[in-house]
């Protein structure tokens, strides 16, 4: 994982928390985290993302965890598909368009507002930013796959 940026400017109102990982590889699902190589666990957050030209959405989205690096990865193909599903009928117009994972939305404000829109100061007090935010900058290599030799047998090589 290479490290992209800290936060400095602040989006939301609570204290950062977890750092957030996207990944761009479509073969590699991180079932082990990169950073120490133990492995994840699948968790639900309820990501905020800033879909430009000013769209604020939050979304209950299942990523990857690792609690010992405290790292959440997001896969960035699931997330681009589930925002085209969500905008292709109330803003088809920004399909496609950038976007920024902000931080997470607190699960019982989510919940109270699911379907209805809130108003931006009051969805700013539910939602804590990252701590810092990072790509997964090559997809890490598999472990080579070994072949199973009954006892006795000859290795394979030999």
């Amino acid at each position: 994982m290479t490290k992209q940026k800290t936060t400095t400017g602040r989006f939301g109102e609570l204290a950062a928390r977890h750092r957030f990982a996207l990944n761009p590889h479509v073969d590699y699902r991180a079932s082990r985290c990169p950073g120490c190589a133990r492995p994840t666990r699948r968790r639900k957050f309820v990501l905020s993302i800033g879909v430009v030209p000013g769209h604020i959405v939050a979304m209950g989205k299942d990523c990857r965890y690792c609690p010992d690096c405290d790292v959440i990865i997001a896969h960035q193909d699931e997330l681009e598909d589930l925002l085209a599903k969500l905008f292709a009928d109330a803003a088809p117009e920004v399909v496609g368009n950038d976007y920024v994972v902000l931080g997470l939305v607190e699960r019982r404000f989510w919940r109270q507002h699911l379907g209805r829109p809130a108003d931006q100061s009051d969805f700013r007090r539910h939602v804590a930013d990252f701590r810092s935010y990072e790509t997964i900058s090559e997809s890490p290599s598999l472990p080579q796959s070994r072949s199973k030799t009954k006892k006795g047998d000859s290795h394979p090589n030999s």
